[in-house]
């Protein structure tokens, strides 16, 4: 295969470049992890590395981009991981590893290959190891398509190909330009201008065209502060510690106050004209003996003021180590159309995991589904919304204000992927309401709120789509395993 030499008659300059690519990439690549996401750091970081990493013998380039990219994401996530500070910089360094990944894979692989074939190999082994992080249970942290949020016409393409789809094009899209720009000009690649041409085309219609005339909803999302009572019964069990029966005793009469409270707020948000009424996650912190009677109380509420109430509780048994992270759903005539256990609890979290899928239910205001703040990091769990129509997503969270605003935006891109509207009520970070588009309409701040109460009052539309990624899910991660798979093959049989 013929060698390209890039920068023909600049070898002079190679002791600044470089060293400039590698600051550029530190730089661009801390600008795709944590809270401070950049939308052209997705685009540039990539370009950078591969250009750095084909100007470089393979041992000396993978050795320089490794560090940095480790550097880079422990810069990028410093205080926003839920950790110690030490654990936190393991952790972002082992995410910059994983990060690094298909580019050595690139640098590696490509030389083997026809030149019509290298732009593709990056796009594949980015997306097959993000579909590896994601099955290792770590959902879709860091992944760089996250970046994209502001974009909204890029956005769109999650409608037709998932978060894999961003991936895969972000990937190509460096890979060709770096040939492109390694080549003088002579490595051009049609088919990718013109997919990228036909996503963007794609992507402004659909965010800026009309809206078909819908009836709409209001939903109001309520978190009551918690905090007081939690340090005396959730929290023990986040230490490993069983809450006892005694310390149970003591702060069971706040239990009770703090589930009045909300109740009291529900029925004040009905009565102002608002159909759905969504808590935060664990809001209401109660004891499994007071469980039935708290339901109860709700059931008469939703009866008598007609709204579907969404319970967000979590249930503790003095003595045991777990509490039930759930959501109870009331109908308006009083029946518990569901009661759903969180299936992702977060790293650290002391909760029992459910085994059942999303909760779905058919309403006057659109086909509703529902999972609760970590789940929805979990594009395959959240695509059940996708396969059953779901109009509107319900998602009730919980996380610190480190986590803001990033968190709220890798929620707002499952309701891109399935075509669904999405109301995510925090307590303590961002909470959201966005339409099947990803455009927000309508935000709050909760990270700092010294407030006993908030409320968020949102009209959503009642009606979503079909798309074609709820429908057949990640079709690009498949074709991407097939595509690194044959690449390894002609790569390793081919002399370079």
């Amino acid at each position: 295969m013929r060698k390209i030499k890039p920068f023909s008659g600049l070898k002079y300059r190679r002791l600044w470049i470089d060293p400039s690519l590698c600051l550029l990439i530190l730089a661009f690549t801390a600008g795709t992890a944590g809270n401070h996401l950049s939308v052209l750091a997705g685009w540039l970081s990539p370009l950078a590395t591969v250009l750095f990493l084909h100007r470089q013998r393979p041992v000396s380039g993978l050795s320089a981009g490794f560090c940095t990219y480790i550097l880079a994401h422990i810069i990028g996530w410093r205080g926003v991981l839920p950790f110690a500070p030490l654990t936190a910089a393991g952790v972002a360094a082992l995410m910059g590893a994983i990060a690094f990944l298909p580019f050595a894979v690139d640098r590696l692989l490509s030389p083997r290959l026809p030149p019509f074939l290298t732009t593709l190999v990056l796009p594949a082994a980015w997306v097959v190891t993000a579909l590896a992080a994601h099955s290792a249970g770590v959902g879709t942290w860091g992944d760089i398509g996250y970046t994209q949020f502001p974009n909204g016409w890029f956005l769109q393409s999650l409608a037709l190909s998932g978060l894999s789809g961003m991936i895969f094009c972000l990937g190509w899209a460096a890979s060709a330009m770096a040939r492109f720009i390694l080549s003088n000009g002579r490595s051009w690649r049609p088919p990718l201008a013109c997919l990228i041409a036909g996503l963007c085309l794609f992507g402004f219609a659909i965010y800026h065209g009309r809206e078909s005339a819908t009836a709409h909803v209001r939903i109001a999302g309520i978190t009551v502060d918690n905090m007081e009572v939690f340090k005396g019964t959730w929290r023990p069990l986040s230490h490993g510690r069983p809450l006892e029966a005694a310390a149970a005793a003591i702060v069971r009469p706040q239990t009770l106050t703090l589930q009045e409270k909300l109740l009291s707020a529900s029925r004040a948000q009905a009565r102002s004209g608002a159909k759905i009424i969504v808590w935060s996650e664990g809001n209401a912190l109660v004891f499994k003996a007071d469980e039935a009677a708290f339901v109860a109380r709700g059931q008469a509420l939703a009866r008598a003021e007609g709204v579907y109430l969404f319970m967000a509780m979590a249930v503790m048994t003095p003595g045991g180590r777990l509490a039930a992270n759930k959501l109870t759903v009331i109908t308006p005539s009083g029946a518990v159309a569901g009661t759903y256990l969180k299936s992702h609890p977060a790293p650290g979290e002391a909760s029992i995991a459910g085994r059942n899928g999303m909760g779905v239910m058919d309403t006057p205001y659109g086909r509703l589904a529902w999972a609760i703040c970590y789940d929805f990091d979990f594009p395959a769990f959240i695509r059940q919304a996708g396969q059953k129509g779901a109009d509107i997503l319900i998602d009730p969270s919980w996380e610190g204000a480190n986590m803001a605003p990033l968190h709220s935006r890798m929620a707002a891109f499952r309701a891109v992927e399935n075509g669904a509207a999405l109301i995510r009520v925090v307590n303590g970070g961002i909470s959201l309401a966005v339409d099947r588009n990803g455009r927000i309409r309508l935000q709050m701040d909760q990270t700092h709120a010294a407030t006993p109460e908030t409320v968020m009052l949102a009209d959503l539309p009642v009606r979503g789509k079909p798309t074609l990624y709820g429908r057949f899910g990640d079709w690009v991660g498949k074709v991407s395993a097939f595509l690194l798979a044959g690449l390894l093959w002609l790569g390793f049989r081919r002399r370079i």
